[in-house]
């Protein structure tokens, strides 16, 4: 179990990694994130990350990035923090409330957009009203927005690649092959969203595989209208992900508040 102060450093190691996509150093921390907590003292305890594998120093003499590891540990005791998550388990639970995250940033002027209210009067059709869904998730996270149900014969609905391939992390082309192939592979992204979600309704995957092209995704998942449709969210490893699961969670309910209308 990390103590306080290593907590709070990992928070904020996390946070700021994501704003700017660098390696992140003790002084900036101390700046920005801990005042009062000297740079020397926020070294040791980046080396104590370093050390349980929760961060690591990407060159010599340079700052700090997450690793899975700690982004496992930032998602499942920083975010959701019940005290029964291990963050070796790759799912959440299901019944952990998600207001519980804390995103003073957080902004629901989308569900307003898209809620009952606004489209009253409107002949749109259940697809119709999936993509609109889809969309807005999209461009509320900068993340690729996923669609399944096992019991619709439409197939994945996929929407925002633009706005992923926007990403910092796929400026340079060699990045762009996997994804574009596990895109491609409709059938292993489904089985990716539905075997995550055996022992949950919200699943957070972060390193598609251990090592090897897909260790820098995560996929989010969460399930909509019982088990058989999933809604799904695809970006790399540093995204922000109180917005994503708060836009995610939403996109479930406003999906549901639909069918019920």
């Amino acid at each position: 179990m990390l103590s306080v102060r290593r907590t709070r450093v990992l928070n904020a190691l996390v946070d700021e990694h994501v704003l700017t996509t660098l390696p992140v150093s003790s002084s900036v921390l101390a700046k920005r994130y801990l005042p009062g907590v000297s740079s020397a003292t926020i070294r040791n305890e980046l080396l104590g990350l370093e050390n349980l594998g929760l961060a690591f120093s990407p060159h010599t003499s340079a700052g700090r990035i997450p690793t899975n590891q700690g982004y496992r540990v930032f998602v499942n005791h920083l975010l959701l923090s019940p005290a029964t998550l291990m963050y070796a388990n790759p799912v959440i639970e299901a019944d952990r409330p998600l207001d519980t995250i804390n995103d003073p940033l957080y902004d629901d002027s989308f569900e307003k957009a898209l809620s009952p209210q606004a489209l009253d009067g409107l002949s749109i059709d259940r697809h119709s009203y999936i993509r609109r869904l889809l969309e807005l998730l999209s461009k509320t996270t900068g993340l690729l927005s996923l669609y399944w149900d096992r019991e619709d014969s439409f197939g994945l609905i996929v929407r925002g690649l633009s706005r992923l391939l926007a990403q910092p992390e796929f400026s340079e082309s060699s990045r762009l092959l996997p994804l574009m192939s596990l895109i491609e592979d409709q059938d292993e992204l489904v089985q990716m969203m539905d075997s995550s979600l055996v022992a949950a309704d919200l699943s957070v995957l972060i390193g598609l595989e251990p090592t090897g092209i897909l260790a820098n995704y995560t996929l989010l998942s969460q399930r909509s209208e019982g088990h058989s449709a999933i809604f799904g969210l695809l970006g790399p490893t540093r995204m922000e992900y109180r917005r994503a699961l708060l836009a995610l969670d939403s996109m479930v309910r406003l999906n549901l508040t639909y069918t019920r209308v």
